[in-house]
């Protein structure tokens, strides 16, 4: 196709329209090589040829003929003559590639806002200011020994401290006259500013999707700004399950995992601070919240345990390391702190869910939902005859957009809300923007229209004649954009195999809840108060998901709260309090973890779930 083949040499791969450029070893994949570059590609199965989202355009150059394997999946995929799969095409000389939109991971529109309450307890981190007198010669004193007698501090035992926090004093104290700021926690050192400031503290949601953080003052306890990036660990795979598998059978899988998400965390804190107009060094603490499966691949903890039956975390209490240690370049000094998981794929994200919304202190029986690729769902009811029951379901990345043929993410031109009129579909973009496919929530509403105006029948097939249901060689779709009415790009549809990868979605999460009613022996009618988290929830049509019987129909007398991103509301408290910290920590012991695998029922409940 162009250039020579080479023979066991770097080869040159140059994307388009990015422009970049990287070199790779002889027999990389495509996917391998963009991964390098930094280049955004879509894999939702994992990199193992089986989604067809990862097509791209050889324009010239060296790449090895498709095997029967990827020519199967491009002709179900509908590909163009000169596409081929990133994932399964080898590179064998330089060469040209173009990476279309539809195969880029789109940047997501992001839930960086919750609804935080105010923080109980005592402030963990306090500050003072001190002037230190510069060294003579007639006052050789170190600078830590300086610094403690100036707190009065200085006693047998003294301080342990890191080499950075001194280098940190050493030069703040030579340079700014003495005039500085310690940031105290637990009466112990762990930053310093030089003049009269307040301490910094950074809070973060690390998602499967997406990570969002914020900056806090943890003086005044205000959010000083938010800030959002899409996880790069999706390159390596679209949900949790491909990650663990790719850190498992890569040596080198592990590191690669964990550095993509240290190194957004570190470009996120960068950024927060140079929009809050922050010096990095005053960054005294930060706190991580993140499921089960991302807490293990962001510590290189091992992840064969969680791939396998019984699924068993490594951790259920905090861990607690220095910015050094888990890898903050701006603030080495500080105090990082990884919310404590609660059992099997419960992770430390829903332990601060719970402390957020309050739901271990709540005195109604109340129902908490986040719902993502990995559903957690909480139960609570107060009371001797009451308790939290905590589950997980393997939800699947449909209701993020995945698995769908013409799904996407939350992002610009995404169609989040359909109508069913007696002129056909009426749908409404992100932005206003032409139609380039359809997210989570219109894929909900999508779903209550076609079930309302009989398109769908109770088991999710197309009814015969019904309006805007069209016949392929592939089988029936119904026809929700097109090129002339809509200004679509293609033609956006949806297929009997996508209605299948939703019901899926939704079944799994409506037997979730069924079974911690179940275990409570509880009606759905007795809960008072549904709180849905996260970008999915928040955005979510409650009408349109009950139904679809997303969630149990007898929900609909309840007060449904949709709070946003929660898991950061409570990444935050635990930034500003030891109380909340201690509050988080009984969460994670007192919840009563409900593993679906071991329940005989859990099927039936889930076929019948699956029905609208």
């Amino acid at each position: 196709m162009g250039s020579p083949i080479k023979s066991k040499k770097n080869c040159t791969v140059e994307f388009q329209p990015l422009g970049r450029r990287i070199e790779v070893p002889f027999e990389t994949t495509i996917a391998q090589a963009a991964q390098s570059a930094g280049v955004p590609l879509a894999a939702d199965c994992g990199g193992k040829g089986k989604c067809g989202k990862c097509r791209v355009h050889i324009l010239a150059g060296g790449a090895a003929p498709p095997a029967a394997s990827e020519l199967k999946v491009l002709e179900q995929s509908s590909a163009a003559p000169q596409e081929r799969l990133a994932c399964m095409t080898r590179i064998l000389g330089d060469v040209k590639i173009h990476v279309p939109k539809t195969s880029m991971v789109h940047e997501q529109s992001l839930q960086l806002e919750g609804r935080m309450r105010r923080p109980e307890g005592d402030r963990l981190v306090q500050s003072r200011f001190v002037k230190l007198p510069p060294p003579n010669l007639q006052d050789q004193r170190s600078d830590s020994r300086r610094l403690a007698e100036a707190m009065d501090a200085w006693d047998e035992n003294g301080w342990t401290l890191s080499p950075e926090f001194v280098r940190r004093l050493s030069g703040v104290l030579r340079e700014f006259n003495g005039e500085l700021t310690v940031f105290l926690q637990d009466d112990a050192p762990i930053g310093l500013a030089a003049g009269k400031k307040t301490p910094i503290g950074a809070a973060f949601d690390l998602g499967t999707t997406t990570i969002a953080g914020r900056l806090v003052d943890l003086e005044s306890g205000e959010i000083l700004c938010s800030e959002g990036c899409m996880n790069p660990q999706i390159s390596y795979g679209e949900d949790v399950i491909s990650r663990l598998d790719y850190a498992i059978h890569n040596p080198d899988g592990p590191g690669r995992l964990s550095a993509a998400a240290k190194d957004a965390i570190n470009d996120l804190l960068s950024a927060l601070c140079k929009n809050a107009g922050v010096e990095p060094e005053r960054v005294s603490n930060l706190s991580v919240a993140c499921n089960t499966a991302m807490s293990h691949l962001l510590l290189k903890l091992p992840a064969s345990p969680l791939a396998r039956s019984p699924y068993a975390a490594g951790f259920s209490n905090p861990l607690e390391l220095t910015g050094k240690a888990f890898g903050i370049k701006d603030a080495p000094t500080a105090k990082v702190y990884v919310f404590p998981c609660i059992e099997g794929f419960v992770g430390g994200d829903h332990t601060a869910m719970i402390l957020a919304c309050g739901l271990d202190q709540a005195d109604e029986t109340c129902l908490g939902v986040d719902i993502g690729t990995n559903t957690e769902i909480v139960l609570t009811r107060p009371g001797a005859d009451g308790g939290m029951f905590v589950t997980s379901c393997a939800s699947g990345p449909a209701l993020e957009g995945a698995h769908v043929r013409d799904g996407m993410r939350a992002s610009p031109g995404a169609i989040h809300k359909v109508r069913i009129t007696e002129n056909g579909p009426e749908i409404f973009t992100i932005n206003n923007e032409p139609p380039v496919g359809i997210c989570g929530s219109g894929l909900v509403d999508a779903l209550a229209e076609m079930v309302r105006a009989g398109v769908l029948d109770s088991r999710g097939h197309f009814t015969y004649e019904a309006k805007g249901v069209h016949k392929s060689p592939r089988g029936k779709y119904y026809l929700l954009a097109t090129k002339e009415k809509d200004q679509a790009k293609q033609d956006i549809i949806i297929t009997q195999k996508d209605i299948s990868e939703l019901q899926l979605a939704k079944g799994a999460i409506h037997a979730g809840v069924q079974k911690l009613l179940q275990q409570m022996g509880i009606s759905a009618k007795e809960i008072s108060q549904v709180y849905m988290a996260g970008a999915f929830g928040s955005h979510l049509n409650m009408e349109s998901a009950l139904a679809i019987r997303l969630l149990p129909e007898d929900l609909a007398d309840a007060e449904f709260v949709q709070a946003g991103n929660a898991a950061a509301d409570g990444a935050c408290l635990a930034l500003l309090s030891r109380r909340e910290r201690s509050r988080a920590e009984k969460i994670a012991r007192k919840a009563v973890h409900v593993e679906m695998a071991n329940d005989s029922s859990f099927s039936s409940v889930l076929v019948k779930a699956m029905r609208f």
